[in-house]
């Protein structure tokens, strides 16, 4: 039977992407805690909470941010100009959450203009930092990393230059996760851990159960899912000290994140059927303590990723599964922790249809994909879209439509080469070589194998730094590469042999 041609769904096929984690991987937000209006005074406010309760801030905490907004916006009038900025800027962190980017920049931008009117001083300084994270904040969000890490520094100054103290390591933790996003996991790990030791001599805080949260999350690929569940462990039980909700919903998710993939190593063993009650039993706490839809939807779609690799899971259960994601979708944020959690559900959804034996419907795969494309455009993170495009090229290979799956696949190529995102560039290269090898191109397939062979070899310095079993995974995930390469090498030149 001919497959299905799929539609290209408005897509242009003229396309413009930064370095990105596995898209199983999706990053962790950010702190994005608004500052709260307050009196002038000579000492900048360090913490988040109101000389009297503050309403607009009771509702983001809750994940209420439209109504936060709305509360917000009403003061504007009666404020004065130092706190029109602080309500600039707190409007500027609810729009982020909400996936609002132009609104959040417009917002962010008039808080700093509004700062720059205020005469020199400590106040005006510590709410220009502020400013400066919450841009940094917006641009993670957007996949633009270089320029993320140039506004936390610009805060990392002002935080320094007026001696406040938890500024500086709320920037030192952001400026860790920019790295890691890179792929600098030593660089990030080291960082994280000098932010630990300095932490240890102060109360417990968020910031600290952040940061032990983020080193767990890094240990797994550098130390090992033991190590890993420690660092967990000491943020959950940091958090729960402090009672921060926030806190506890990130860490649970994060714990049964790492219980699931040891869920996976073990699978069959005495010991997988308890991985498993425990790693949901987490996702429950994460969605009982959260009230974050972009977390939800984290938690829903990594639910699905991996109950679907479980061969005993039943198609009503799979059904069940499936109206679940899908609803949290619809109710999350267009941001790229969802555009890239559309992508890898795509995946895994075409996943579990082959391995159970059920025809794929690549034209409604196709516009999953083709949506975050989209998303990824409209944000410009050229990363997502790269993943998507190239990921996009897999389906029209797979329905025989090479020369489609040809054009998409150089798209997102050149995509990671303006970015020289070593750690994709090579798995494009490699799809090349395949489709130019389907349509007898030998020469030219010849060239990206060795395109792909190259841009490997780059990453053999990261791979070294990470832990035994992760190293393997990965040398199983690229070994095809060099055999693909060795049998084409062959064909071409039978005397090689």
């Amino acid at each position: 039977m001919q497959p299905t041609p799929l539609l290209l769904l408005s897509l242009s096929l003229s396309l413009p992407m930064g370095p990105a984690l596995s898209l199983d991987s999706p990053l962790a937000p950010l702190a994005l805690a608004p500052t709260v209006p307050a009196p002038t005074s000579s000492t900048p406010a360090l913490t988040l909470s109101s000389p009297s309760p503050d309403r607009g801030l009771s509702l983001y905490q809750a994940g209420q941010y439209r109504p936060a907004i709305d509360h917000w916006q009403q003061q504007l009038s009666n404020a004065s100009p130092r706190d029109q900025a602080s309500l600039h800027l707190n409007i500027g962190h609810a729009q982020i959450q909400l996936g609002q980017w132009q609104a959040a920049a417009a917002s962010l931008n008039a808080s700093q203009t509004l700062l720059q009117s205020l005469p020199p001083g400590p106040d005006r300084t510590f709410l220009q930092a502020r400013t400066h994270q919450g841009q940094g904040h917006l641009a993670y969000a957007q996949g633009h990393l270089e320029q993320a890490q140039t506004d936390f520094a610009n805060a990392t100054q002002a935080y320094r230059s007026i001696g406040d103290l938890p500024g500086q390591y709320q920037s030192q933790l952001n400026h860790a996760k920019v790295l890691h996003s890179q792929g600098y996991t030593l660089q990030a790990e080291q960082q994280l851990e000098d932010l630990a030791q300095g932490l240890a001599h102060q109360a417990p805080s968020a910031l600290g159960a952040e940061t032990w949260r983020e080193l767990g999350n890094l240990r797994q690929f550098t130390q090992g899912l033991e190590q890993a569940q420690g660092d967990l462990a000491k943020s959950w039980a940091m958090a729960s000290q402090l009672q921060d909700s926030p806190q506890l919903a990130l860490t649970a998710f994060d714990q049964g994140n790492l219980l699931y993939k040891q869920w996976l190593q073990d699978y069959g063993s005495n010991q997988a059927e308890s991985l498993q009650i425990e790693a949901e039993a987490a996702y429950e706490q994460a969605l009982t303590h959260s009230h974050d839809p972009g977390l939800h939807l984290q938690v829903w779609a990594n639910r699905w990723y991996f109950q679907s690799r479980n061969p005993n899971l039943t198609t009503s259960e799979a059904a069940d599964l499936r109206q679940s994601v899908e609803a949290a979708f619809a109710a999350a944020p267009r941001d790229r922790a969802s555009l890239r959690a559309r992508i890898s559900d795509t995946l895994s959804l075409l996943d579990w249809q082959q391995a159970n034996q059920i025809d794929p419907n690549f034209t409604d795969l196709a516009q999953r994909l083709a949506e975050a494309i989209t998303g990824a455009r409209q944000l410009q993170d050229k990363a997502t879209e790269s993943y998507g495009l190239g990921h996009l090229a897999t389906l029209y290979r797979q329905t025989q439509d090479l020369d489609t799956a040809l054009t998409l696949t150089q798209q997102a190529l050149t995509l990671a080469q303006t970015l020289n995102a070593t750690e994709i560039l090579y798995r494009w290269q490699w799809q090349q070589g395949q489709i130019l090898q389907d349509l007898g191109q030998l020469p030219d397939a010849e060239q990206a194998y060795e395109a792909a062979i190259a841009s490997l070899e780059l990453l053999r310095a990261d791979l070294a730094s990470l832990q035994g079993e992760t190293r393997f995974s990965f040398r199983e995930e690229v070994e095809p590469v060099y055999r693909e390469y060795v049998r084409l090498l062959l064909t071409r030149r039978p005397d090689v042999a």
